[in-house]
């Protein structure tokens, strides 16, 4: 499956600058509270990424602008893997949604209570 193409968000100027700024603190993982390894690409699991406190999914939906979405305060350093597995359970969750349908709501049959219906009264 084609991967979509990356969010615009996250190429901008902003996002580098905000990234710089956690790189710069050197603060552990904000999801797991592990060592983050800053020299390694983000690539590898115990890189950094930067995460979002707010989805930028269910930011969207919510109705926030771009720039809030970036905020610094909307931001902490994260693991990739730790991302990635977020990221994931998020996925699932709203592939879920979709999934589930509402069944119509069974009607209860009316109840026969004429006596000569059954074996036992003939």
């Amino acid at each position: 499956m084609r991967r979509p193409p990356p969010d615009p968000l996250l190429l901008s100027a902003d996002w580098k600058r905000i990234r710089a700024y956690w790189v710069a603190l050197g603060l552990p993982c904000g999801r797991c509270g592990g060592a983050i390894d800053y020299a390694a690409p983000g690539t590898s699991p115990a890189g950094l990424h930067v995460g979002h406190l707010v989805g930028r999914d269910v930011a969207r939906r919510m109705g926030w602008s771009d720039e809030r979405i970036n905020m610094l305060q909307n931001t902490r350093p994260e693991h990739a893997r730790c991302s990635e597995k977020a990221g994931a359970a998020y996925g699932n969750r709203k592939r879920g949604e979709r999934r589930r349908t509402v069944r119509p709501a069974r009607v209860p049959q009316p109840v026969n209570l004429d006596p000569l219906v059954t074996s036992r009264v003939w």
